[in-house]
């Protein structure tokens, strides 16, 4: 995996620091934060790359903050790790835009293919919409092309 800078966002400090160095040995920058607010200051100081968020949290759950990272970048991947895992939880978090969910404990290869998919899903998302992009102009470029070969046809024909 190349270089990211992942933000963890986790109320206990031991699950915060046993994934930092997961992460770190994965060649993740990591910055780490314990509480939502603190998340979203990060996020405005430096270019974050990835979320790892807690989904149980005092003042503002996982859930909550992965709504308020959308509102500023939606494109961010957000992977929420849990302790209390349930398919309710597993849902809210897809349906609010997740890309990814972990279970406590979760094993490194979880993690890693966790965190690939993400880092995978987001790069297929830009590649789409760089891809509409080259079609729009090719369209574009065969209208424009279309009516100036009908103008050259025509003042030939006449």
């Amino acid at each position: 995996m190349s270089y990211c800078h992942a933000l963890i966002v986790d109320d206990d400090a031991f699950s915060m620091q046993f994934l930092s160095e997961l992460m770190q040995e994965m060649n993740f920058k990591v910055t780490k934060a314990d509480s939502a607010r603190k998340a979203l200051e990060h996020l405005r100081e430096k270019k974050i790359d990835i979320v790892i968020s807690d989904l149980v949290m005092p003042e503002m759950d996982g859930l909550k903050l992965l709504e308020k990272i959308k509102e500023v970048d939606d494109e961010i991947p957000f992977v929420m790790v849990t302790g209390y895992p349930s398919v309710s939880g597993a849902v809210a978090s897809m349906k609010s835009g997740a890309s990814g969910y972990l279970t406590k404990p979760y094993t490194p290869d979880e993690l890693k293919r966790c965190l690939s998919e993400a880092v995978k899903n987001k790069a297929l998302a830009n590649g789409h919409a760089a891809a509409k992009g080259i079609l729009v102009g090719l369209s574009i470029s065969i209208i424009i092309w279309s009516l100036i070969v009908g103008g050259i046809v025509s003042i030939f024909s006449t």
